[in-house]
């Protein structure tokens, strides 16, 4: 069977959109087709063909958005009571960050920081509220300063793309890379 034929309940955006809101992660990639399936269905069931016959970019963002009631409870379940406010204060500075300030999907967190911080958004990477995307990243103007790359997680903005017109960086193209390389993107 040819690849594209294996892709044939997915519009070209919508498999996109899915590598992006699984964050890389096979588990949540294969939650969210599942959850897209229903949500289609669902649309298709209401004559809703707007968007075509198969998933759209637009079932994916709302698949994902629903998911974040799971990713709470797991975050719930998986911290302890003294790091769950200090987590959850921080995400919320990321959320935060990139909706109001930046308006973009992606921030940059200094290699060299060695704060709590630092350990405590690898944590958010593994309650997968944020998703590491690249290593070694430079900015234009902070010559020396070297960066990781993280996204927010889609669930935490899918539903609202559209009225915020956020910026999604597809980092995994030439472009996107190029774009990680805002200095405004660095979060203190």
């Amino acid at each position: 069977m040819s690849t594209t034929a294996k892709w044939l309940i997915l519009s070209d955006g919508a498999r996109d959109r899915l590598v992006l809101a699984s964050g890389g992660v096979a588990r949540d990639f294969l939650s969210i087709v599942r959850r897209s399936i229903d949500v289609t269905r669902q649309r298709l069931a209401g004559n809703d063909r707007f968007r075509g016959d198969r998933i759209s970019a637009e079932d994916v963002n709302k698949a994902a958005g629903e998911l974040d009631g799971f990713k709470r409870e797991d975050f719930r379940r998986d911290t302890s009571d003294d790091d769950s406010q200090s987590l959850n204060d921080l995400f919320e500075e990321v959320k935060k960050f990139c909706i109001e300030k930046v308006n973009c999907n992606c921030i940059l967190v200094n290699k060299e920081t060695k704060t709590g911080g630092a350990g405590m958004i690898k944590e958010l990477v593994d309650l997968k509220f944020l998703h590491h995307v690249r290593s070694r990243v430079t900015t234009r103007d902070k010559a020396g300063q070297i960066y990781d790359a993280y996204m927010l997680d889609i669930s935490q903005y899918s539903g609202e793309r559209k009225r915020r017109n956020l910026d999604m960086i597809e980092f995994w193209h030439k472009d996107g890379e190029n774009q990680l390389r805002r200095s405004s993107l660095v979060f203190t």
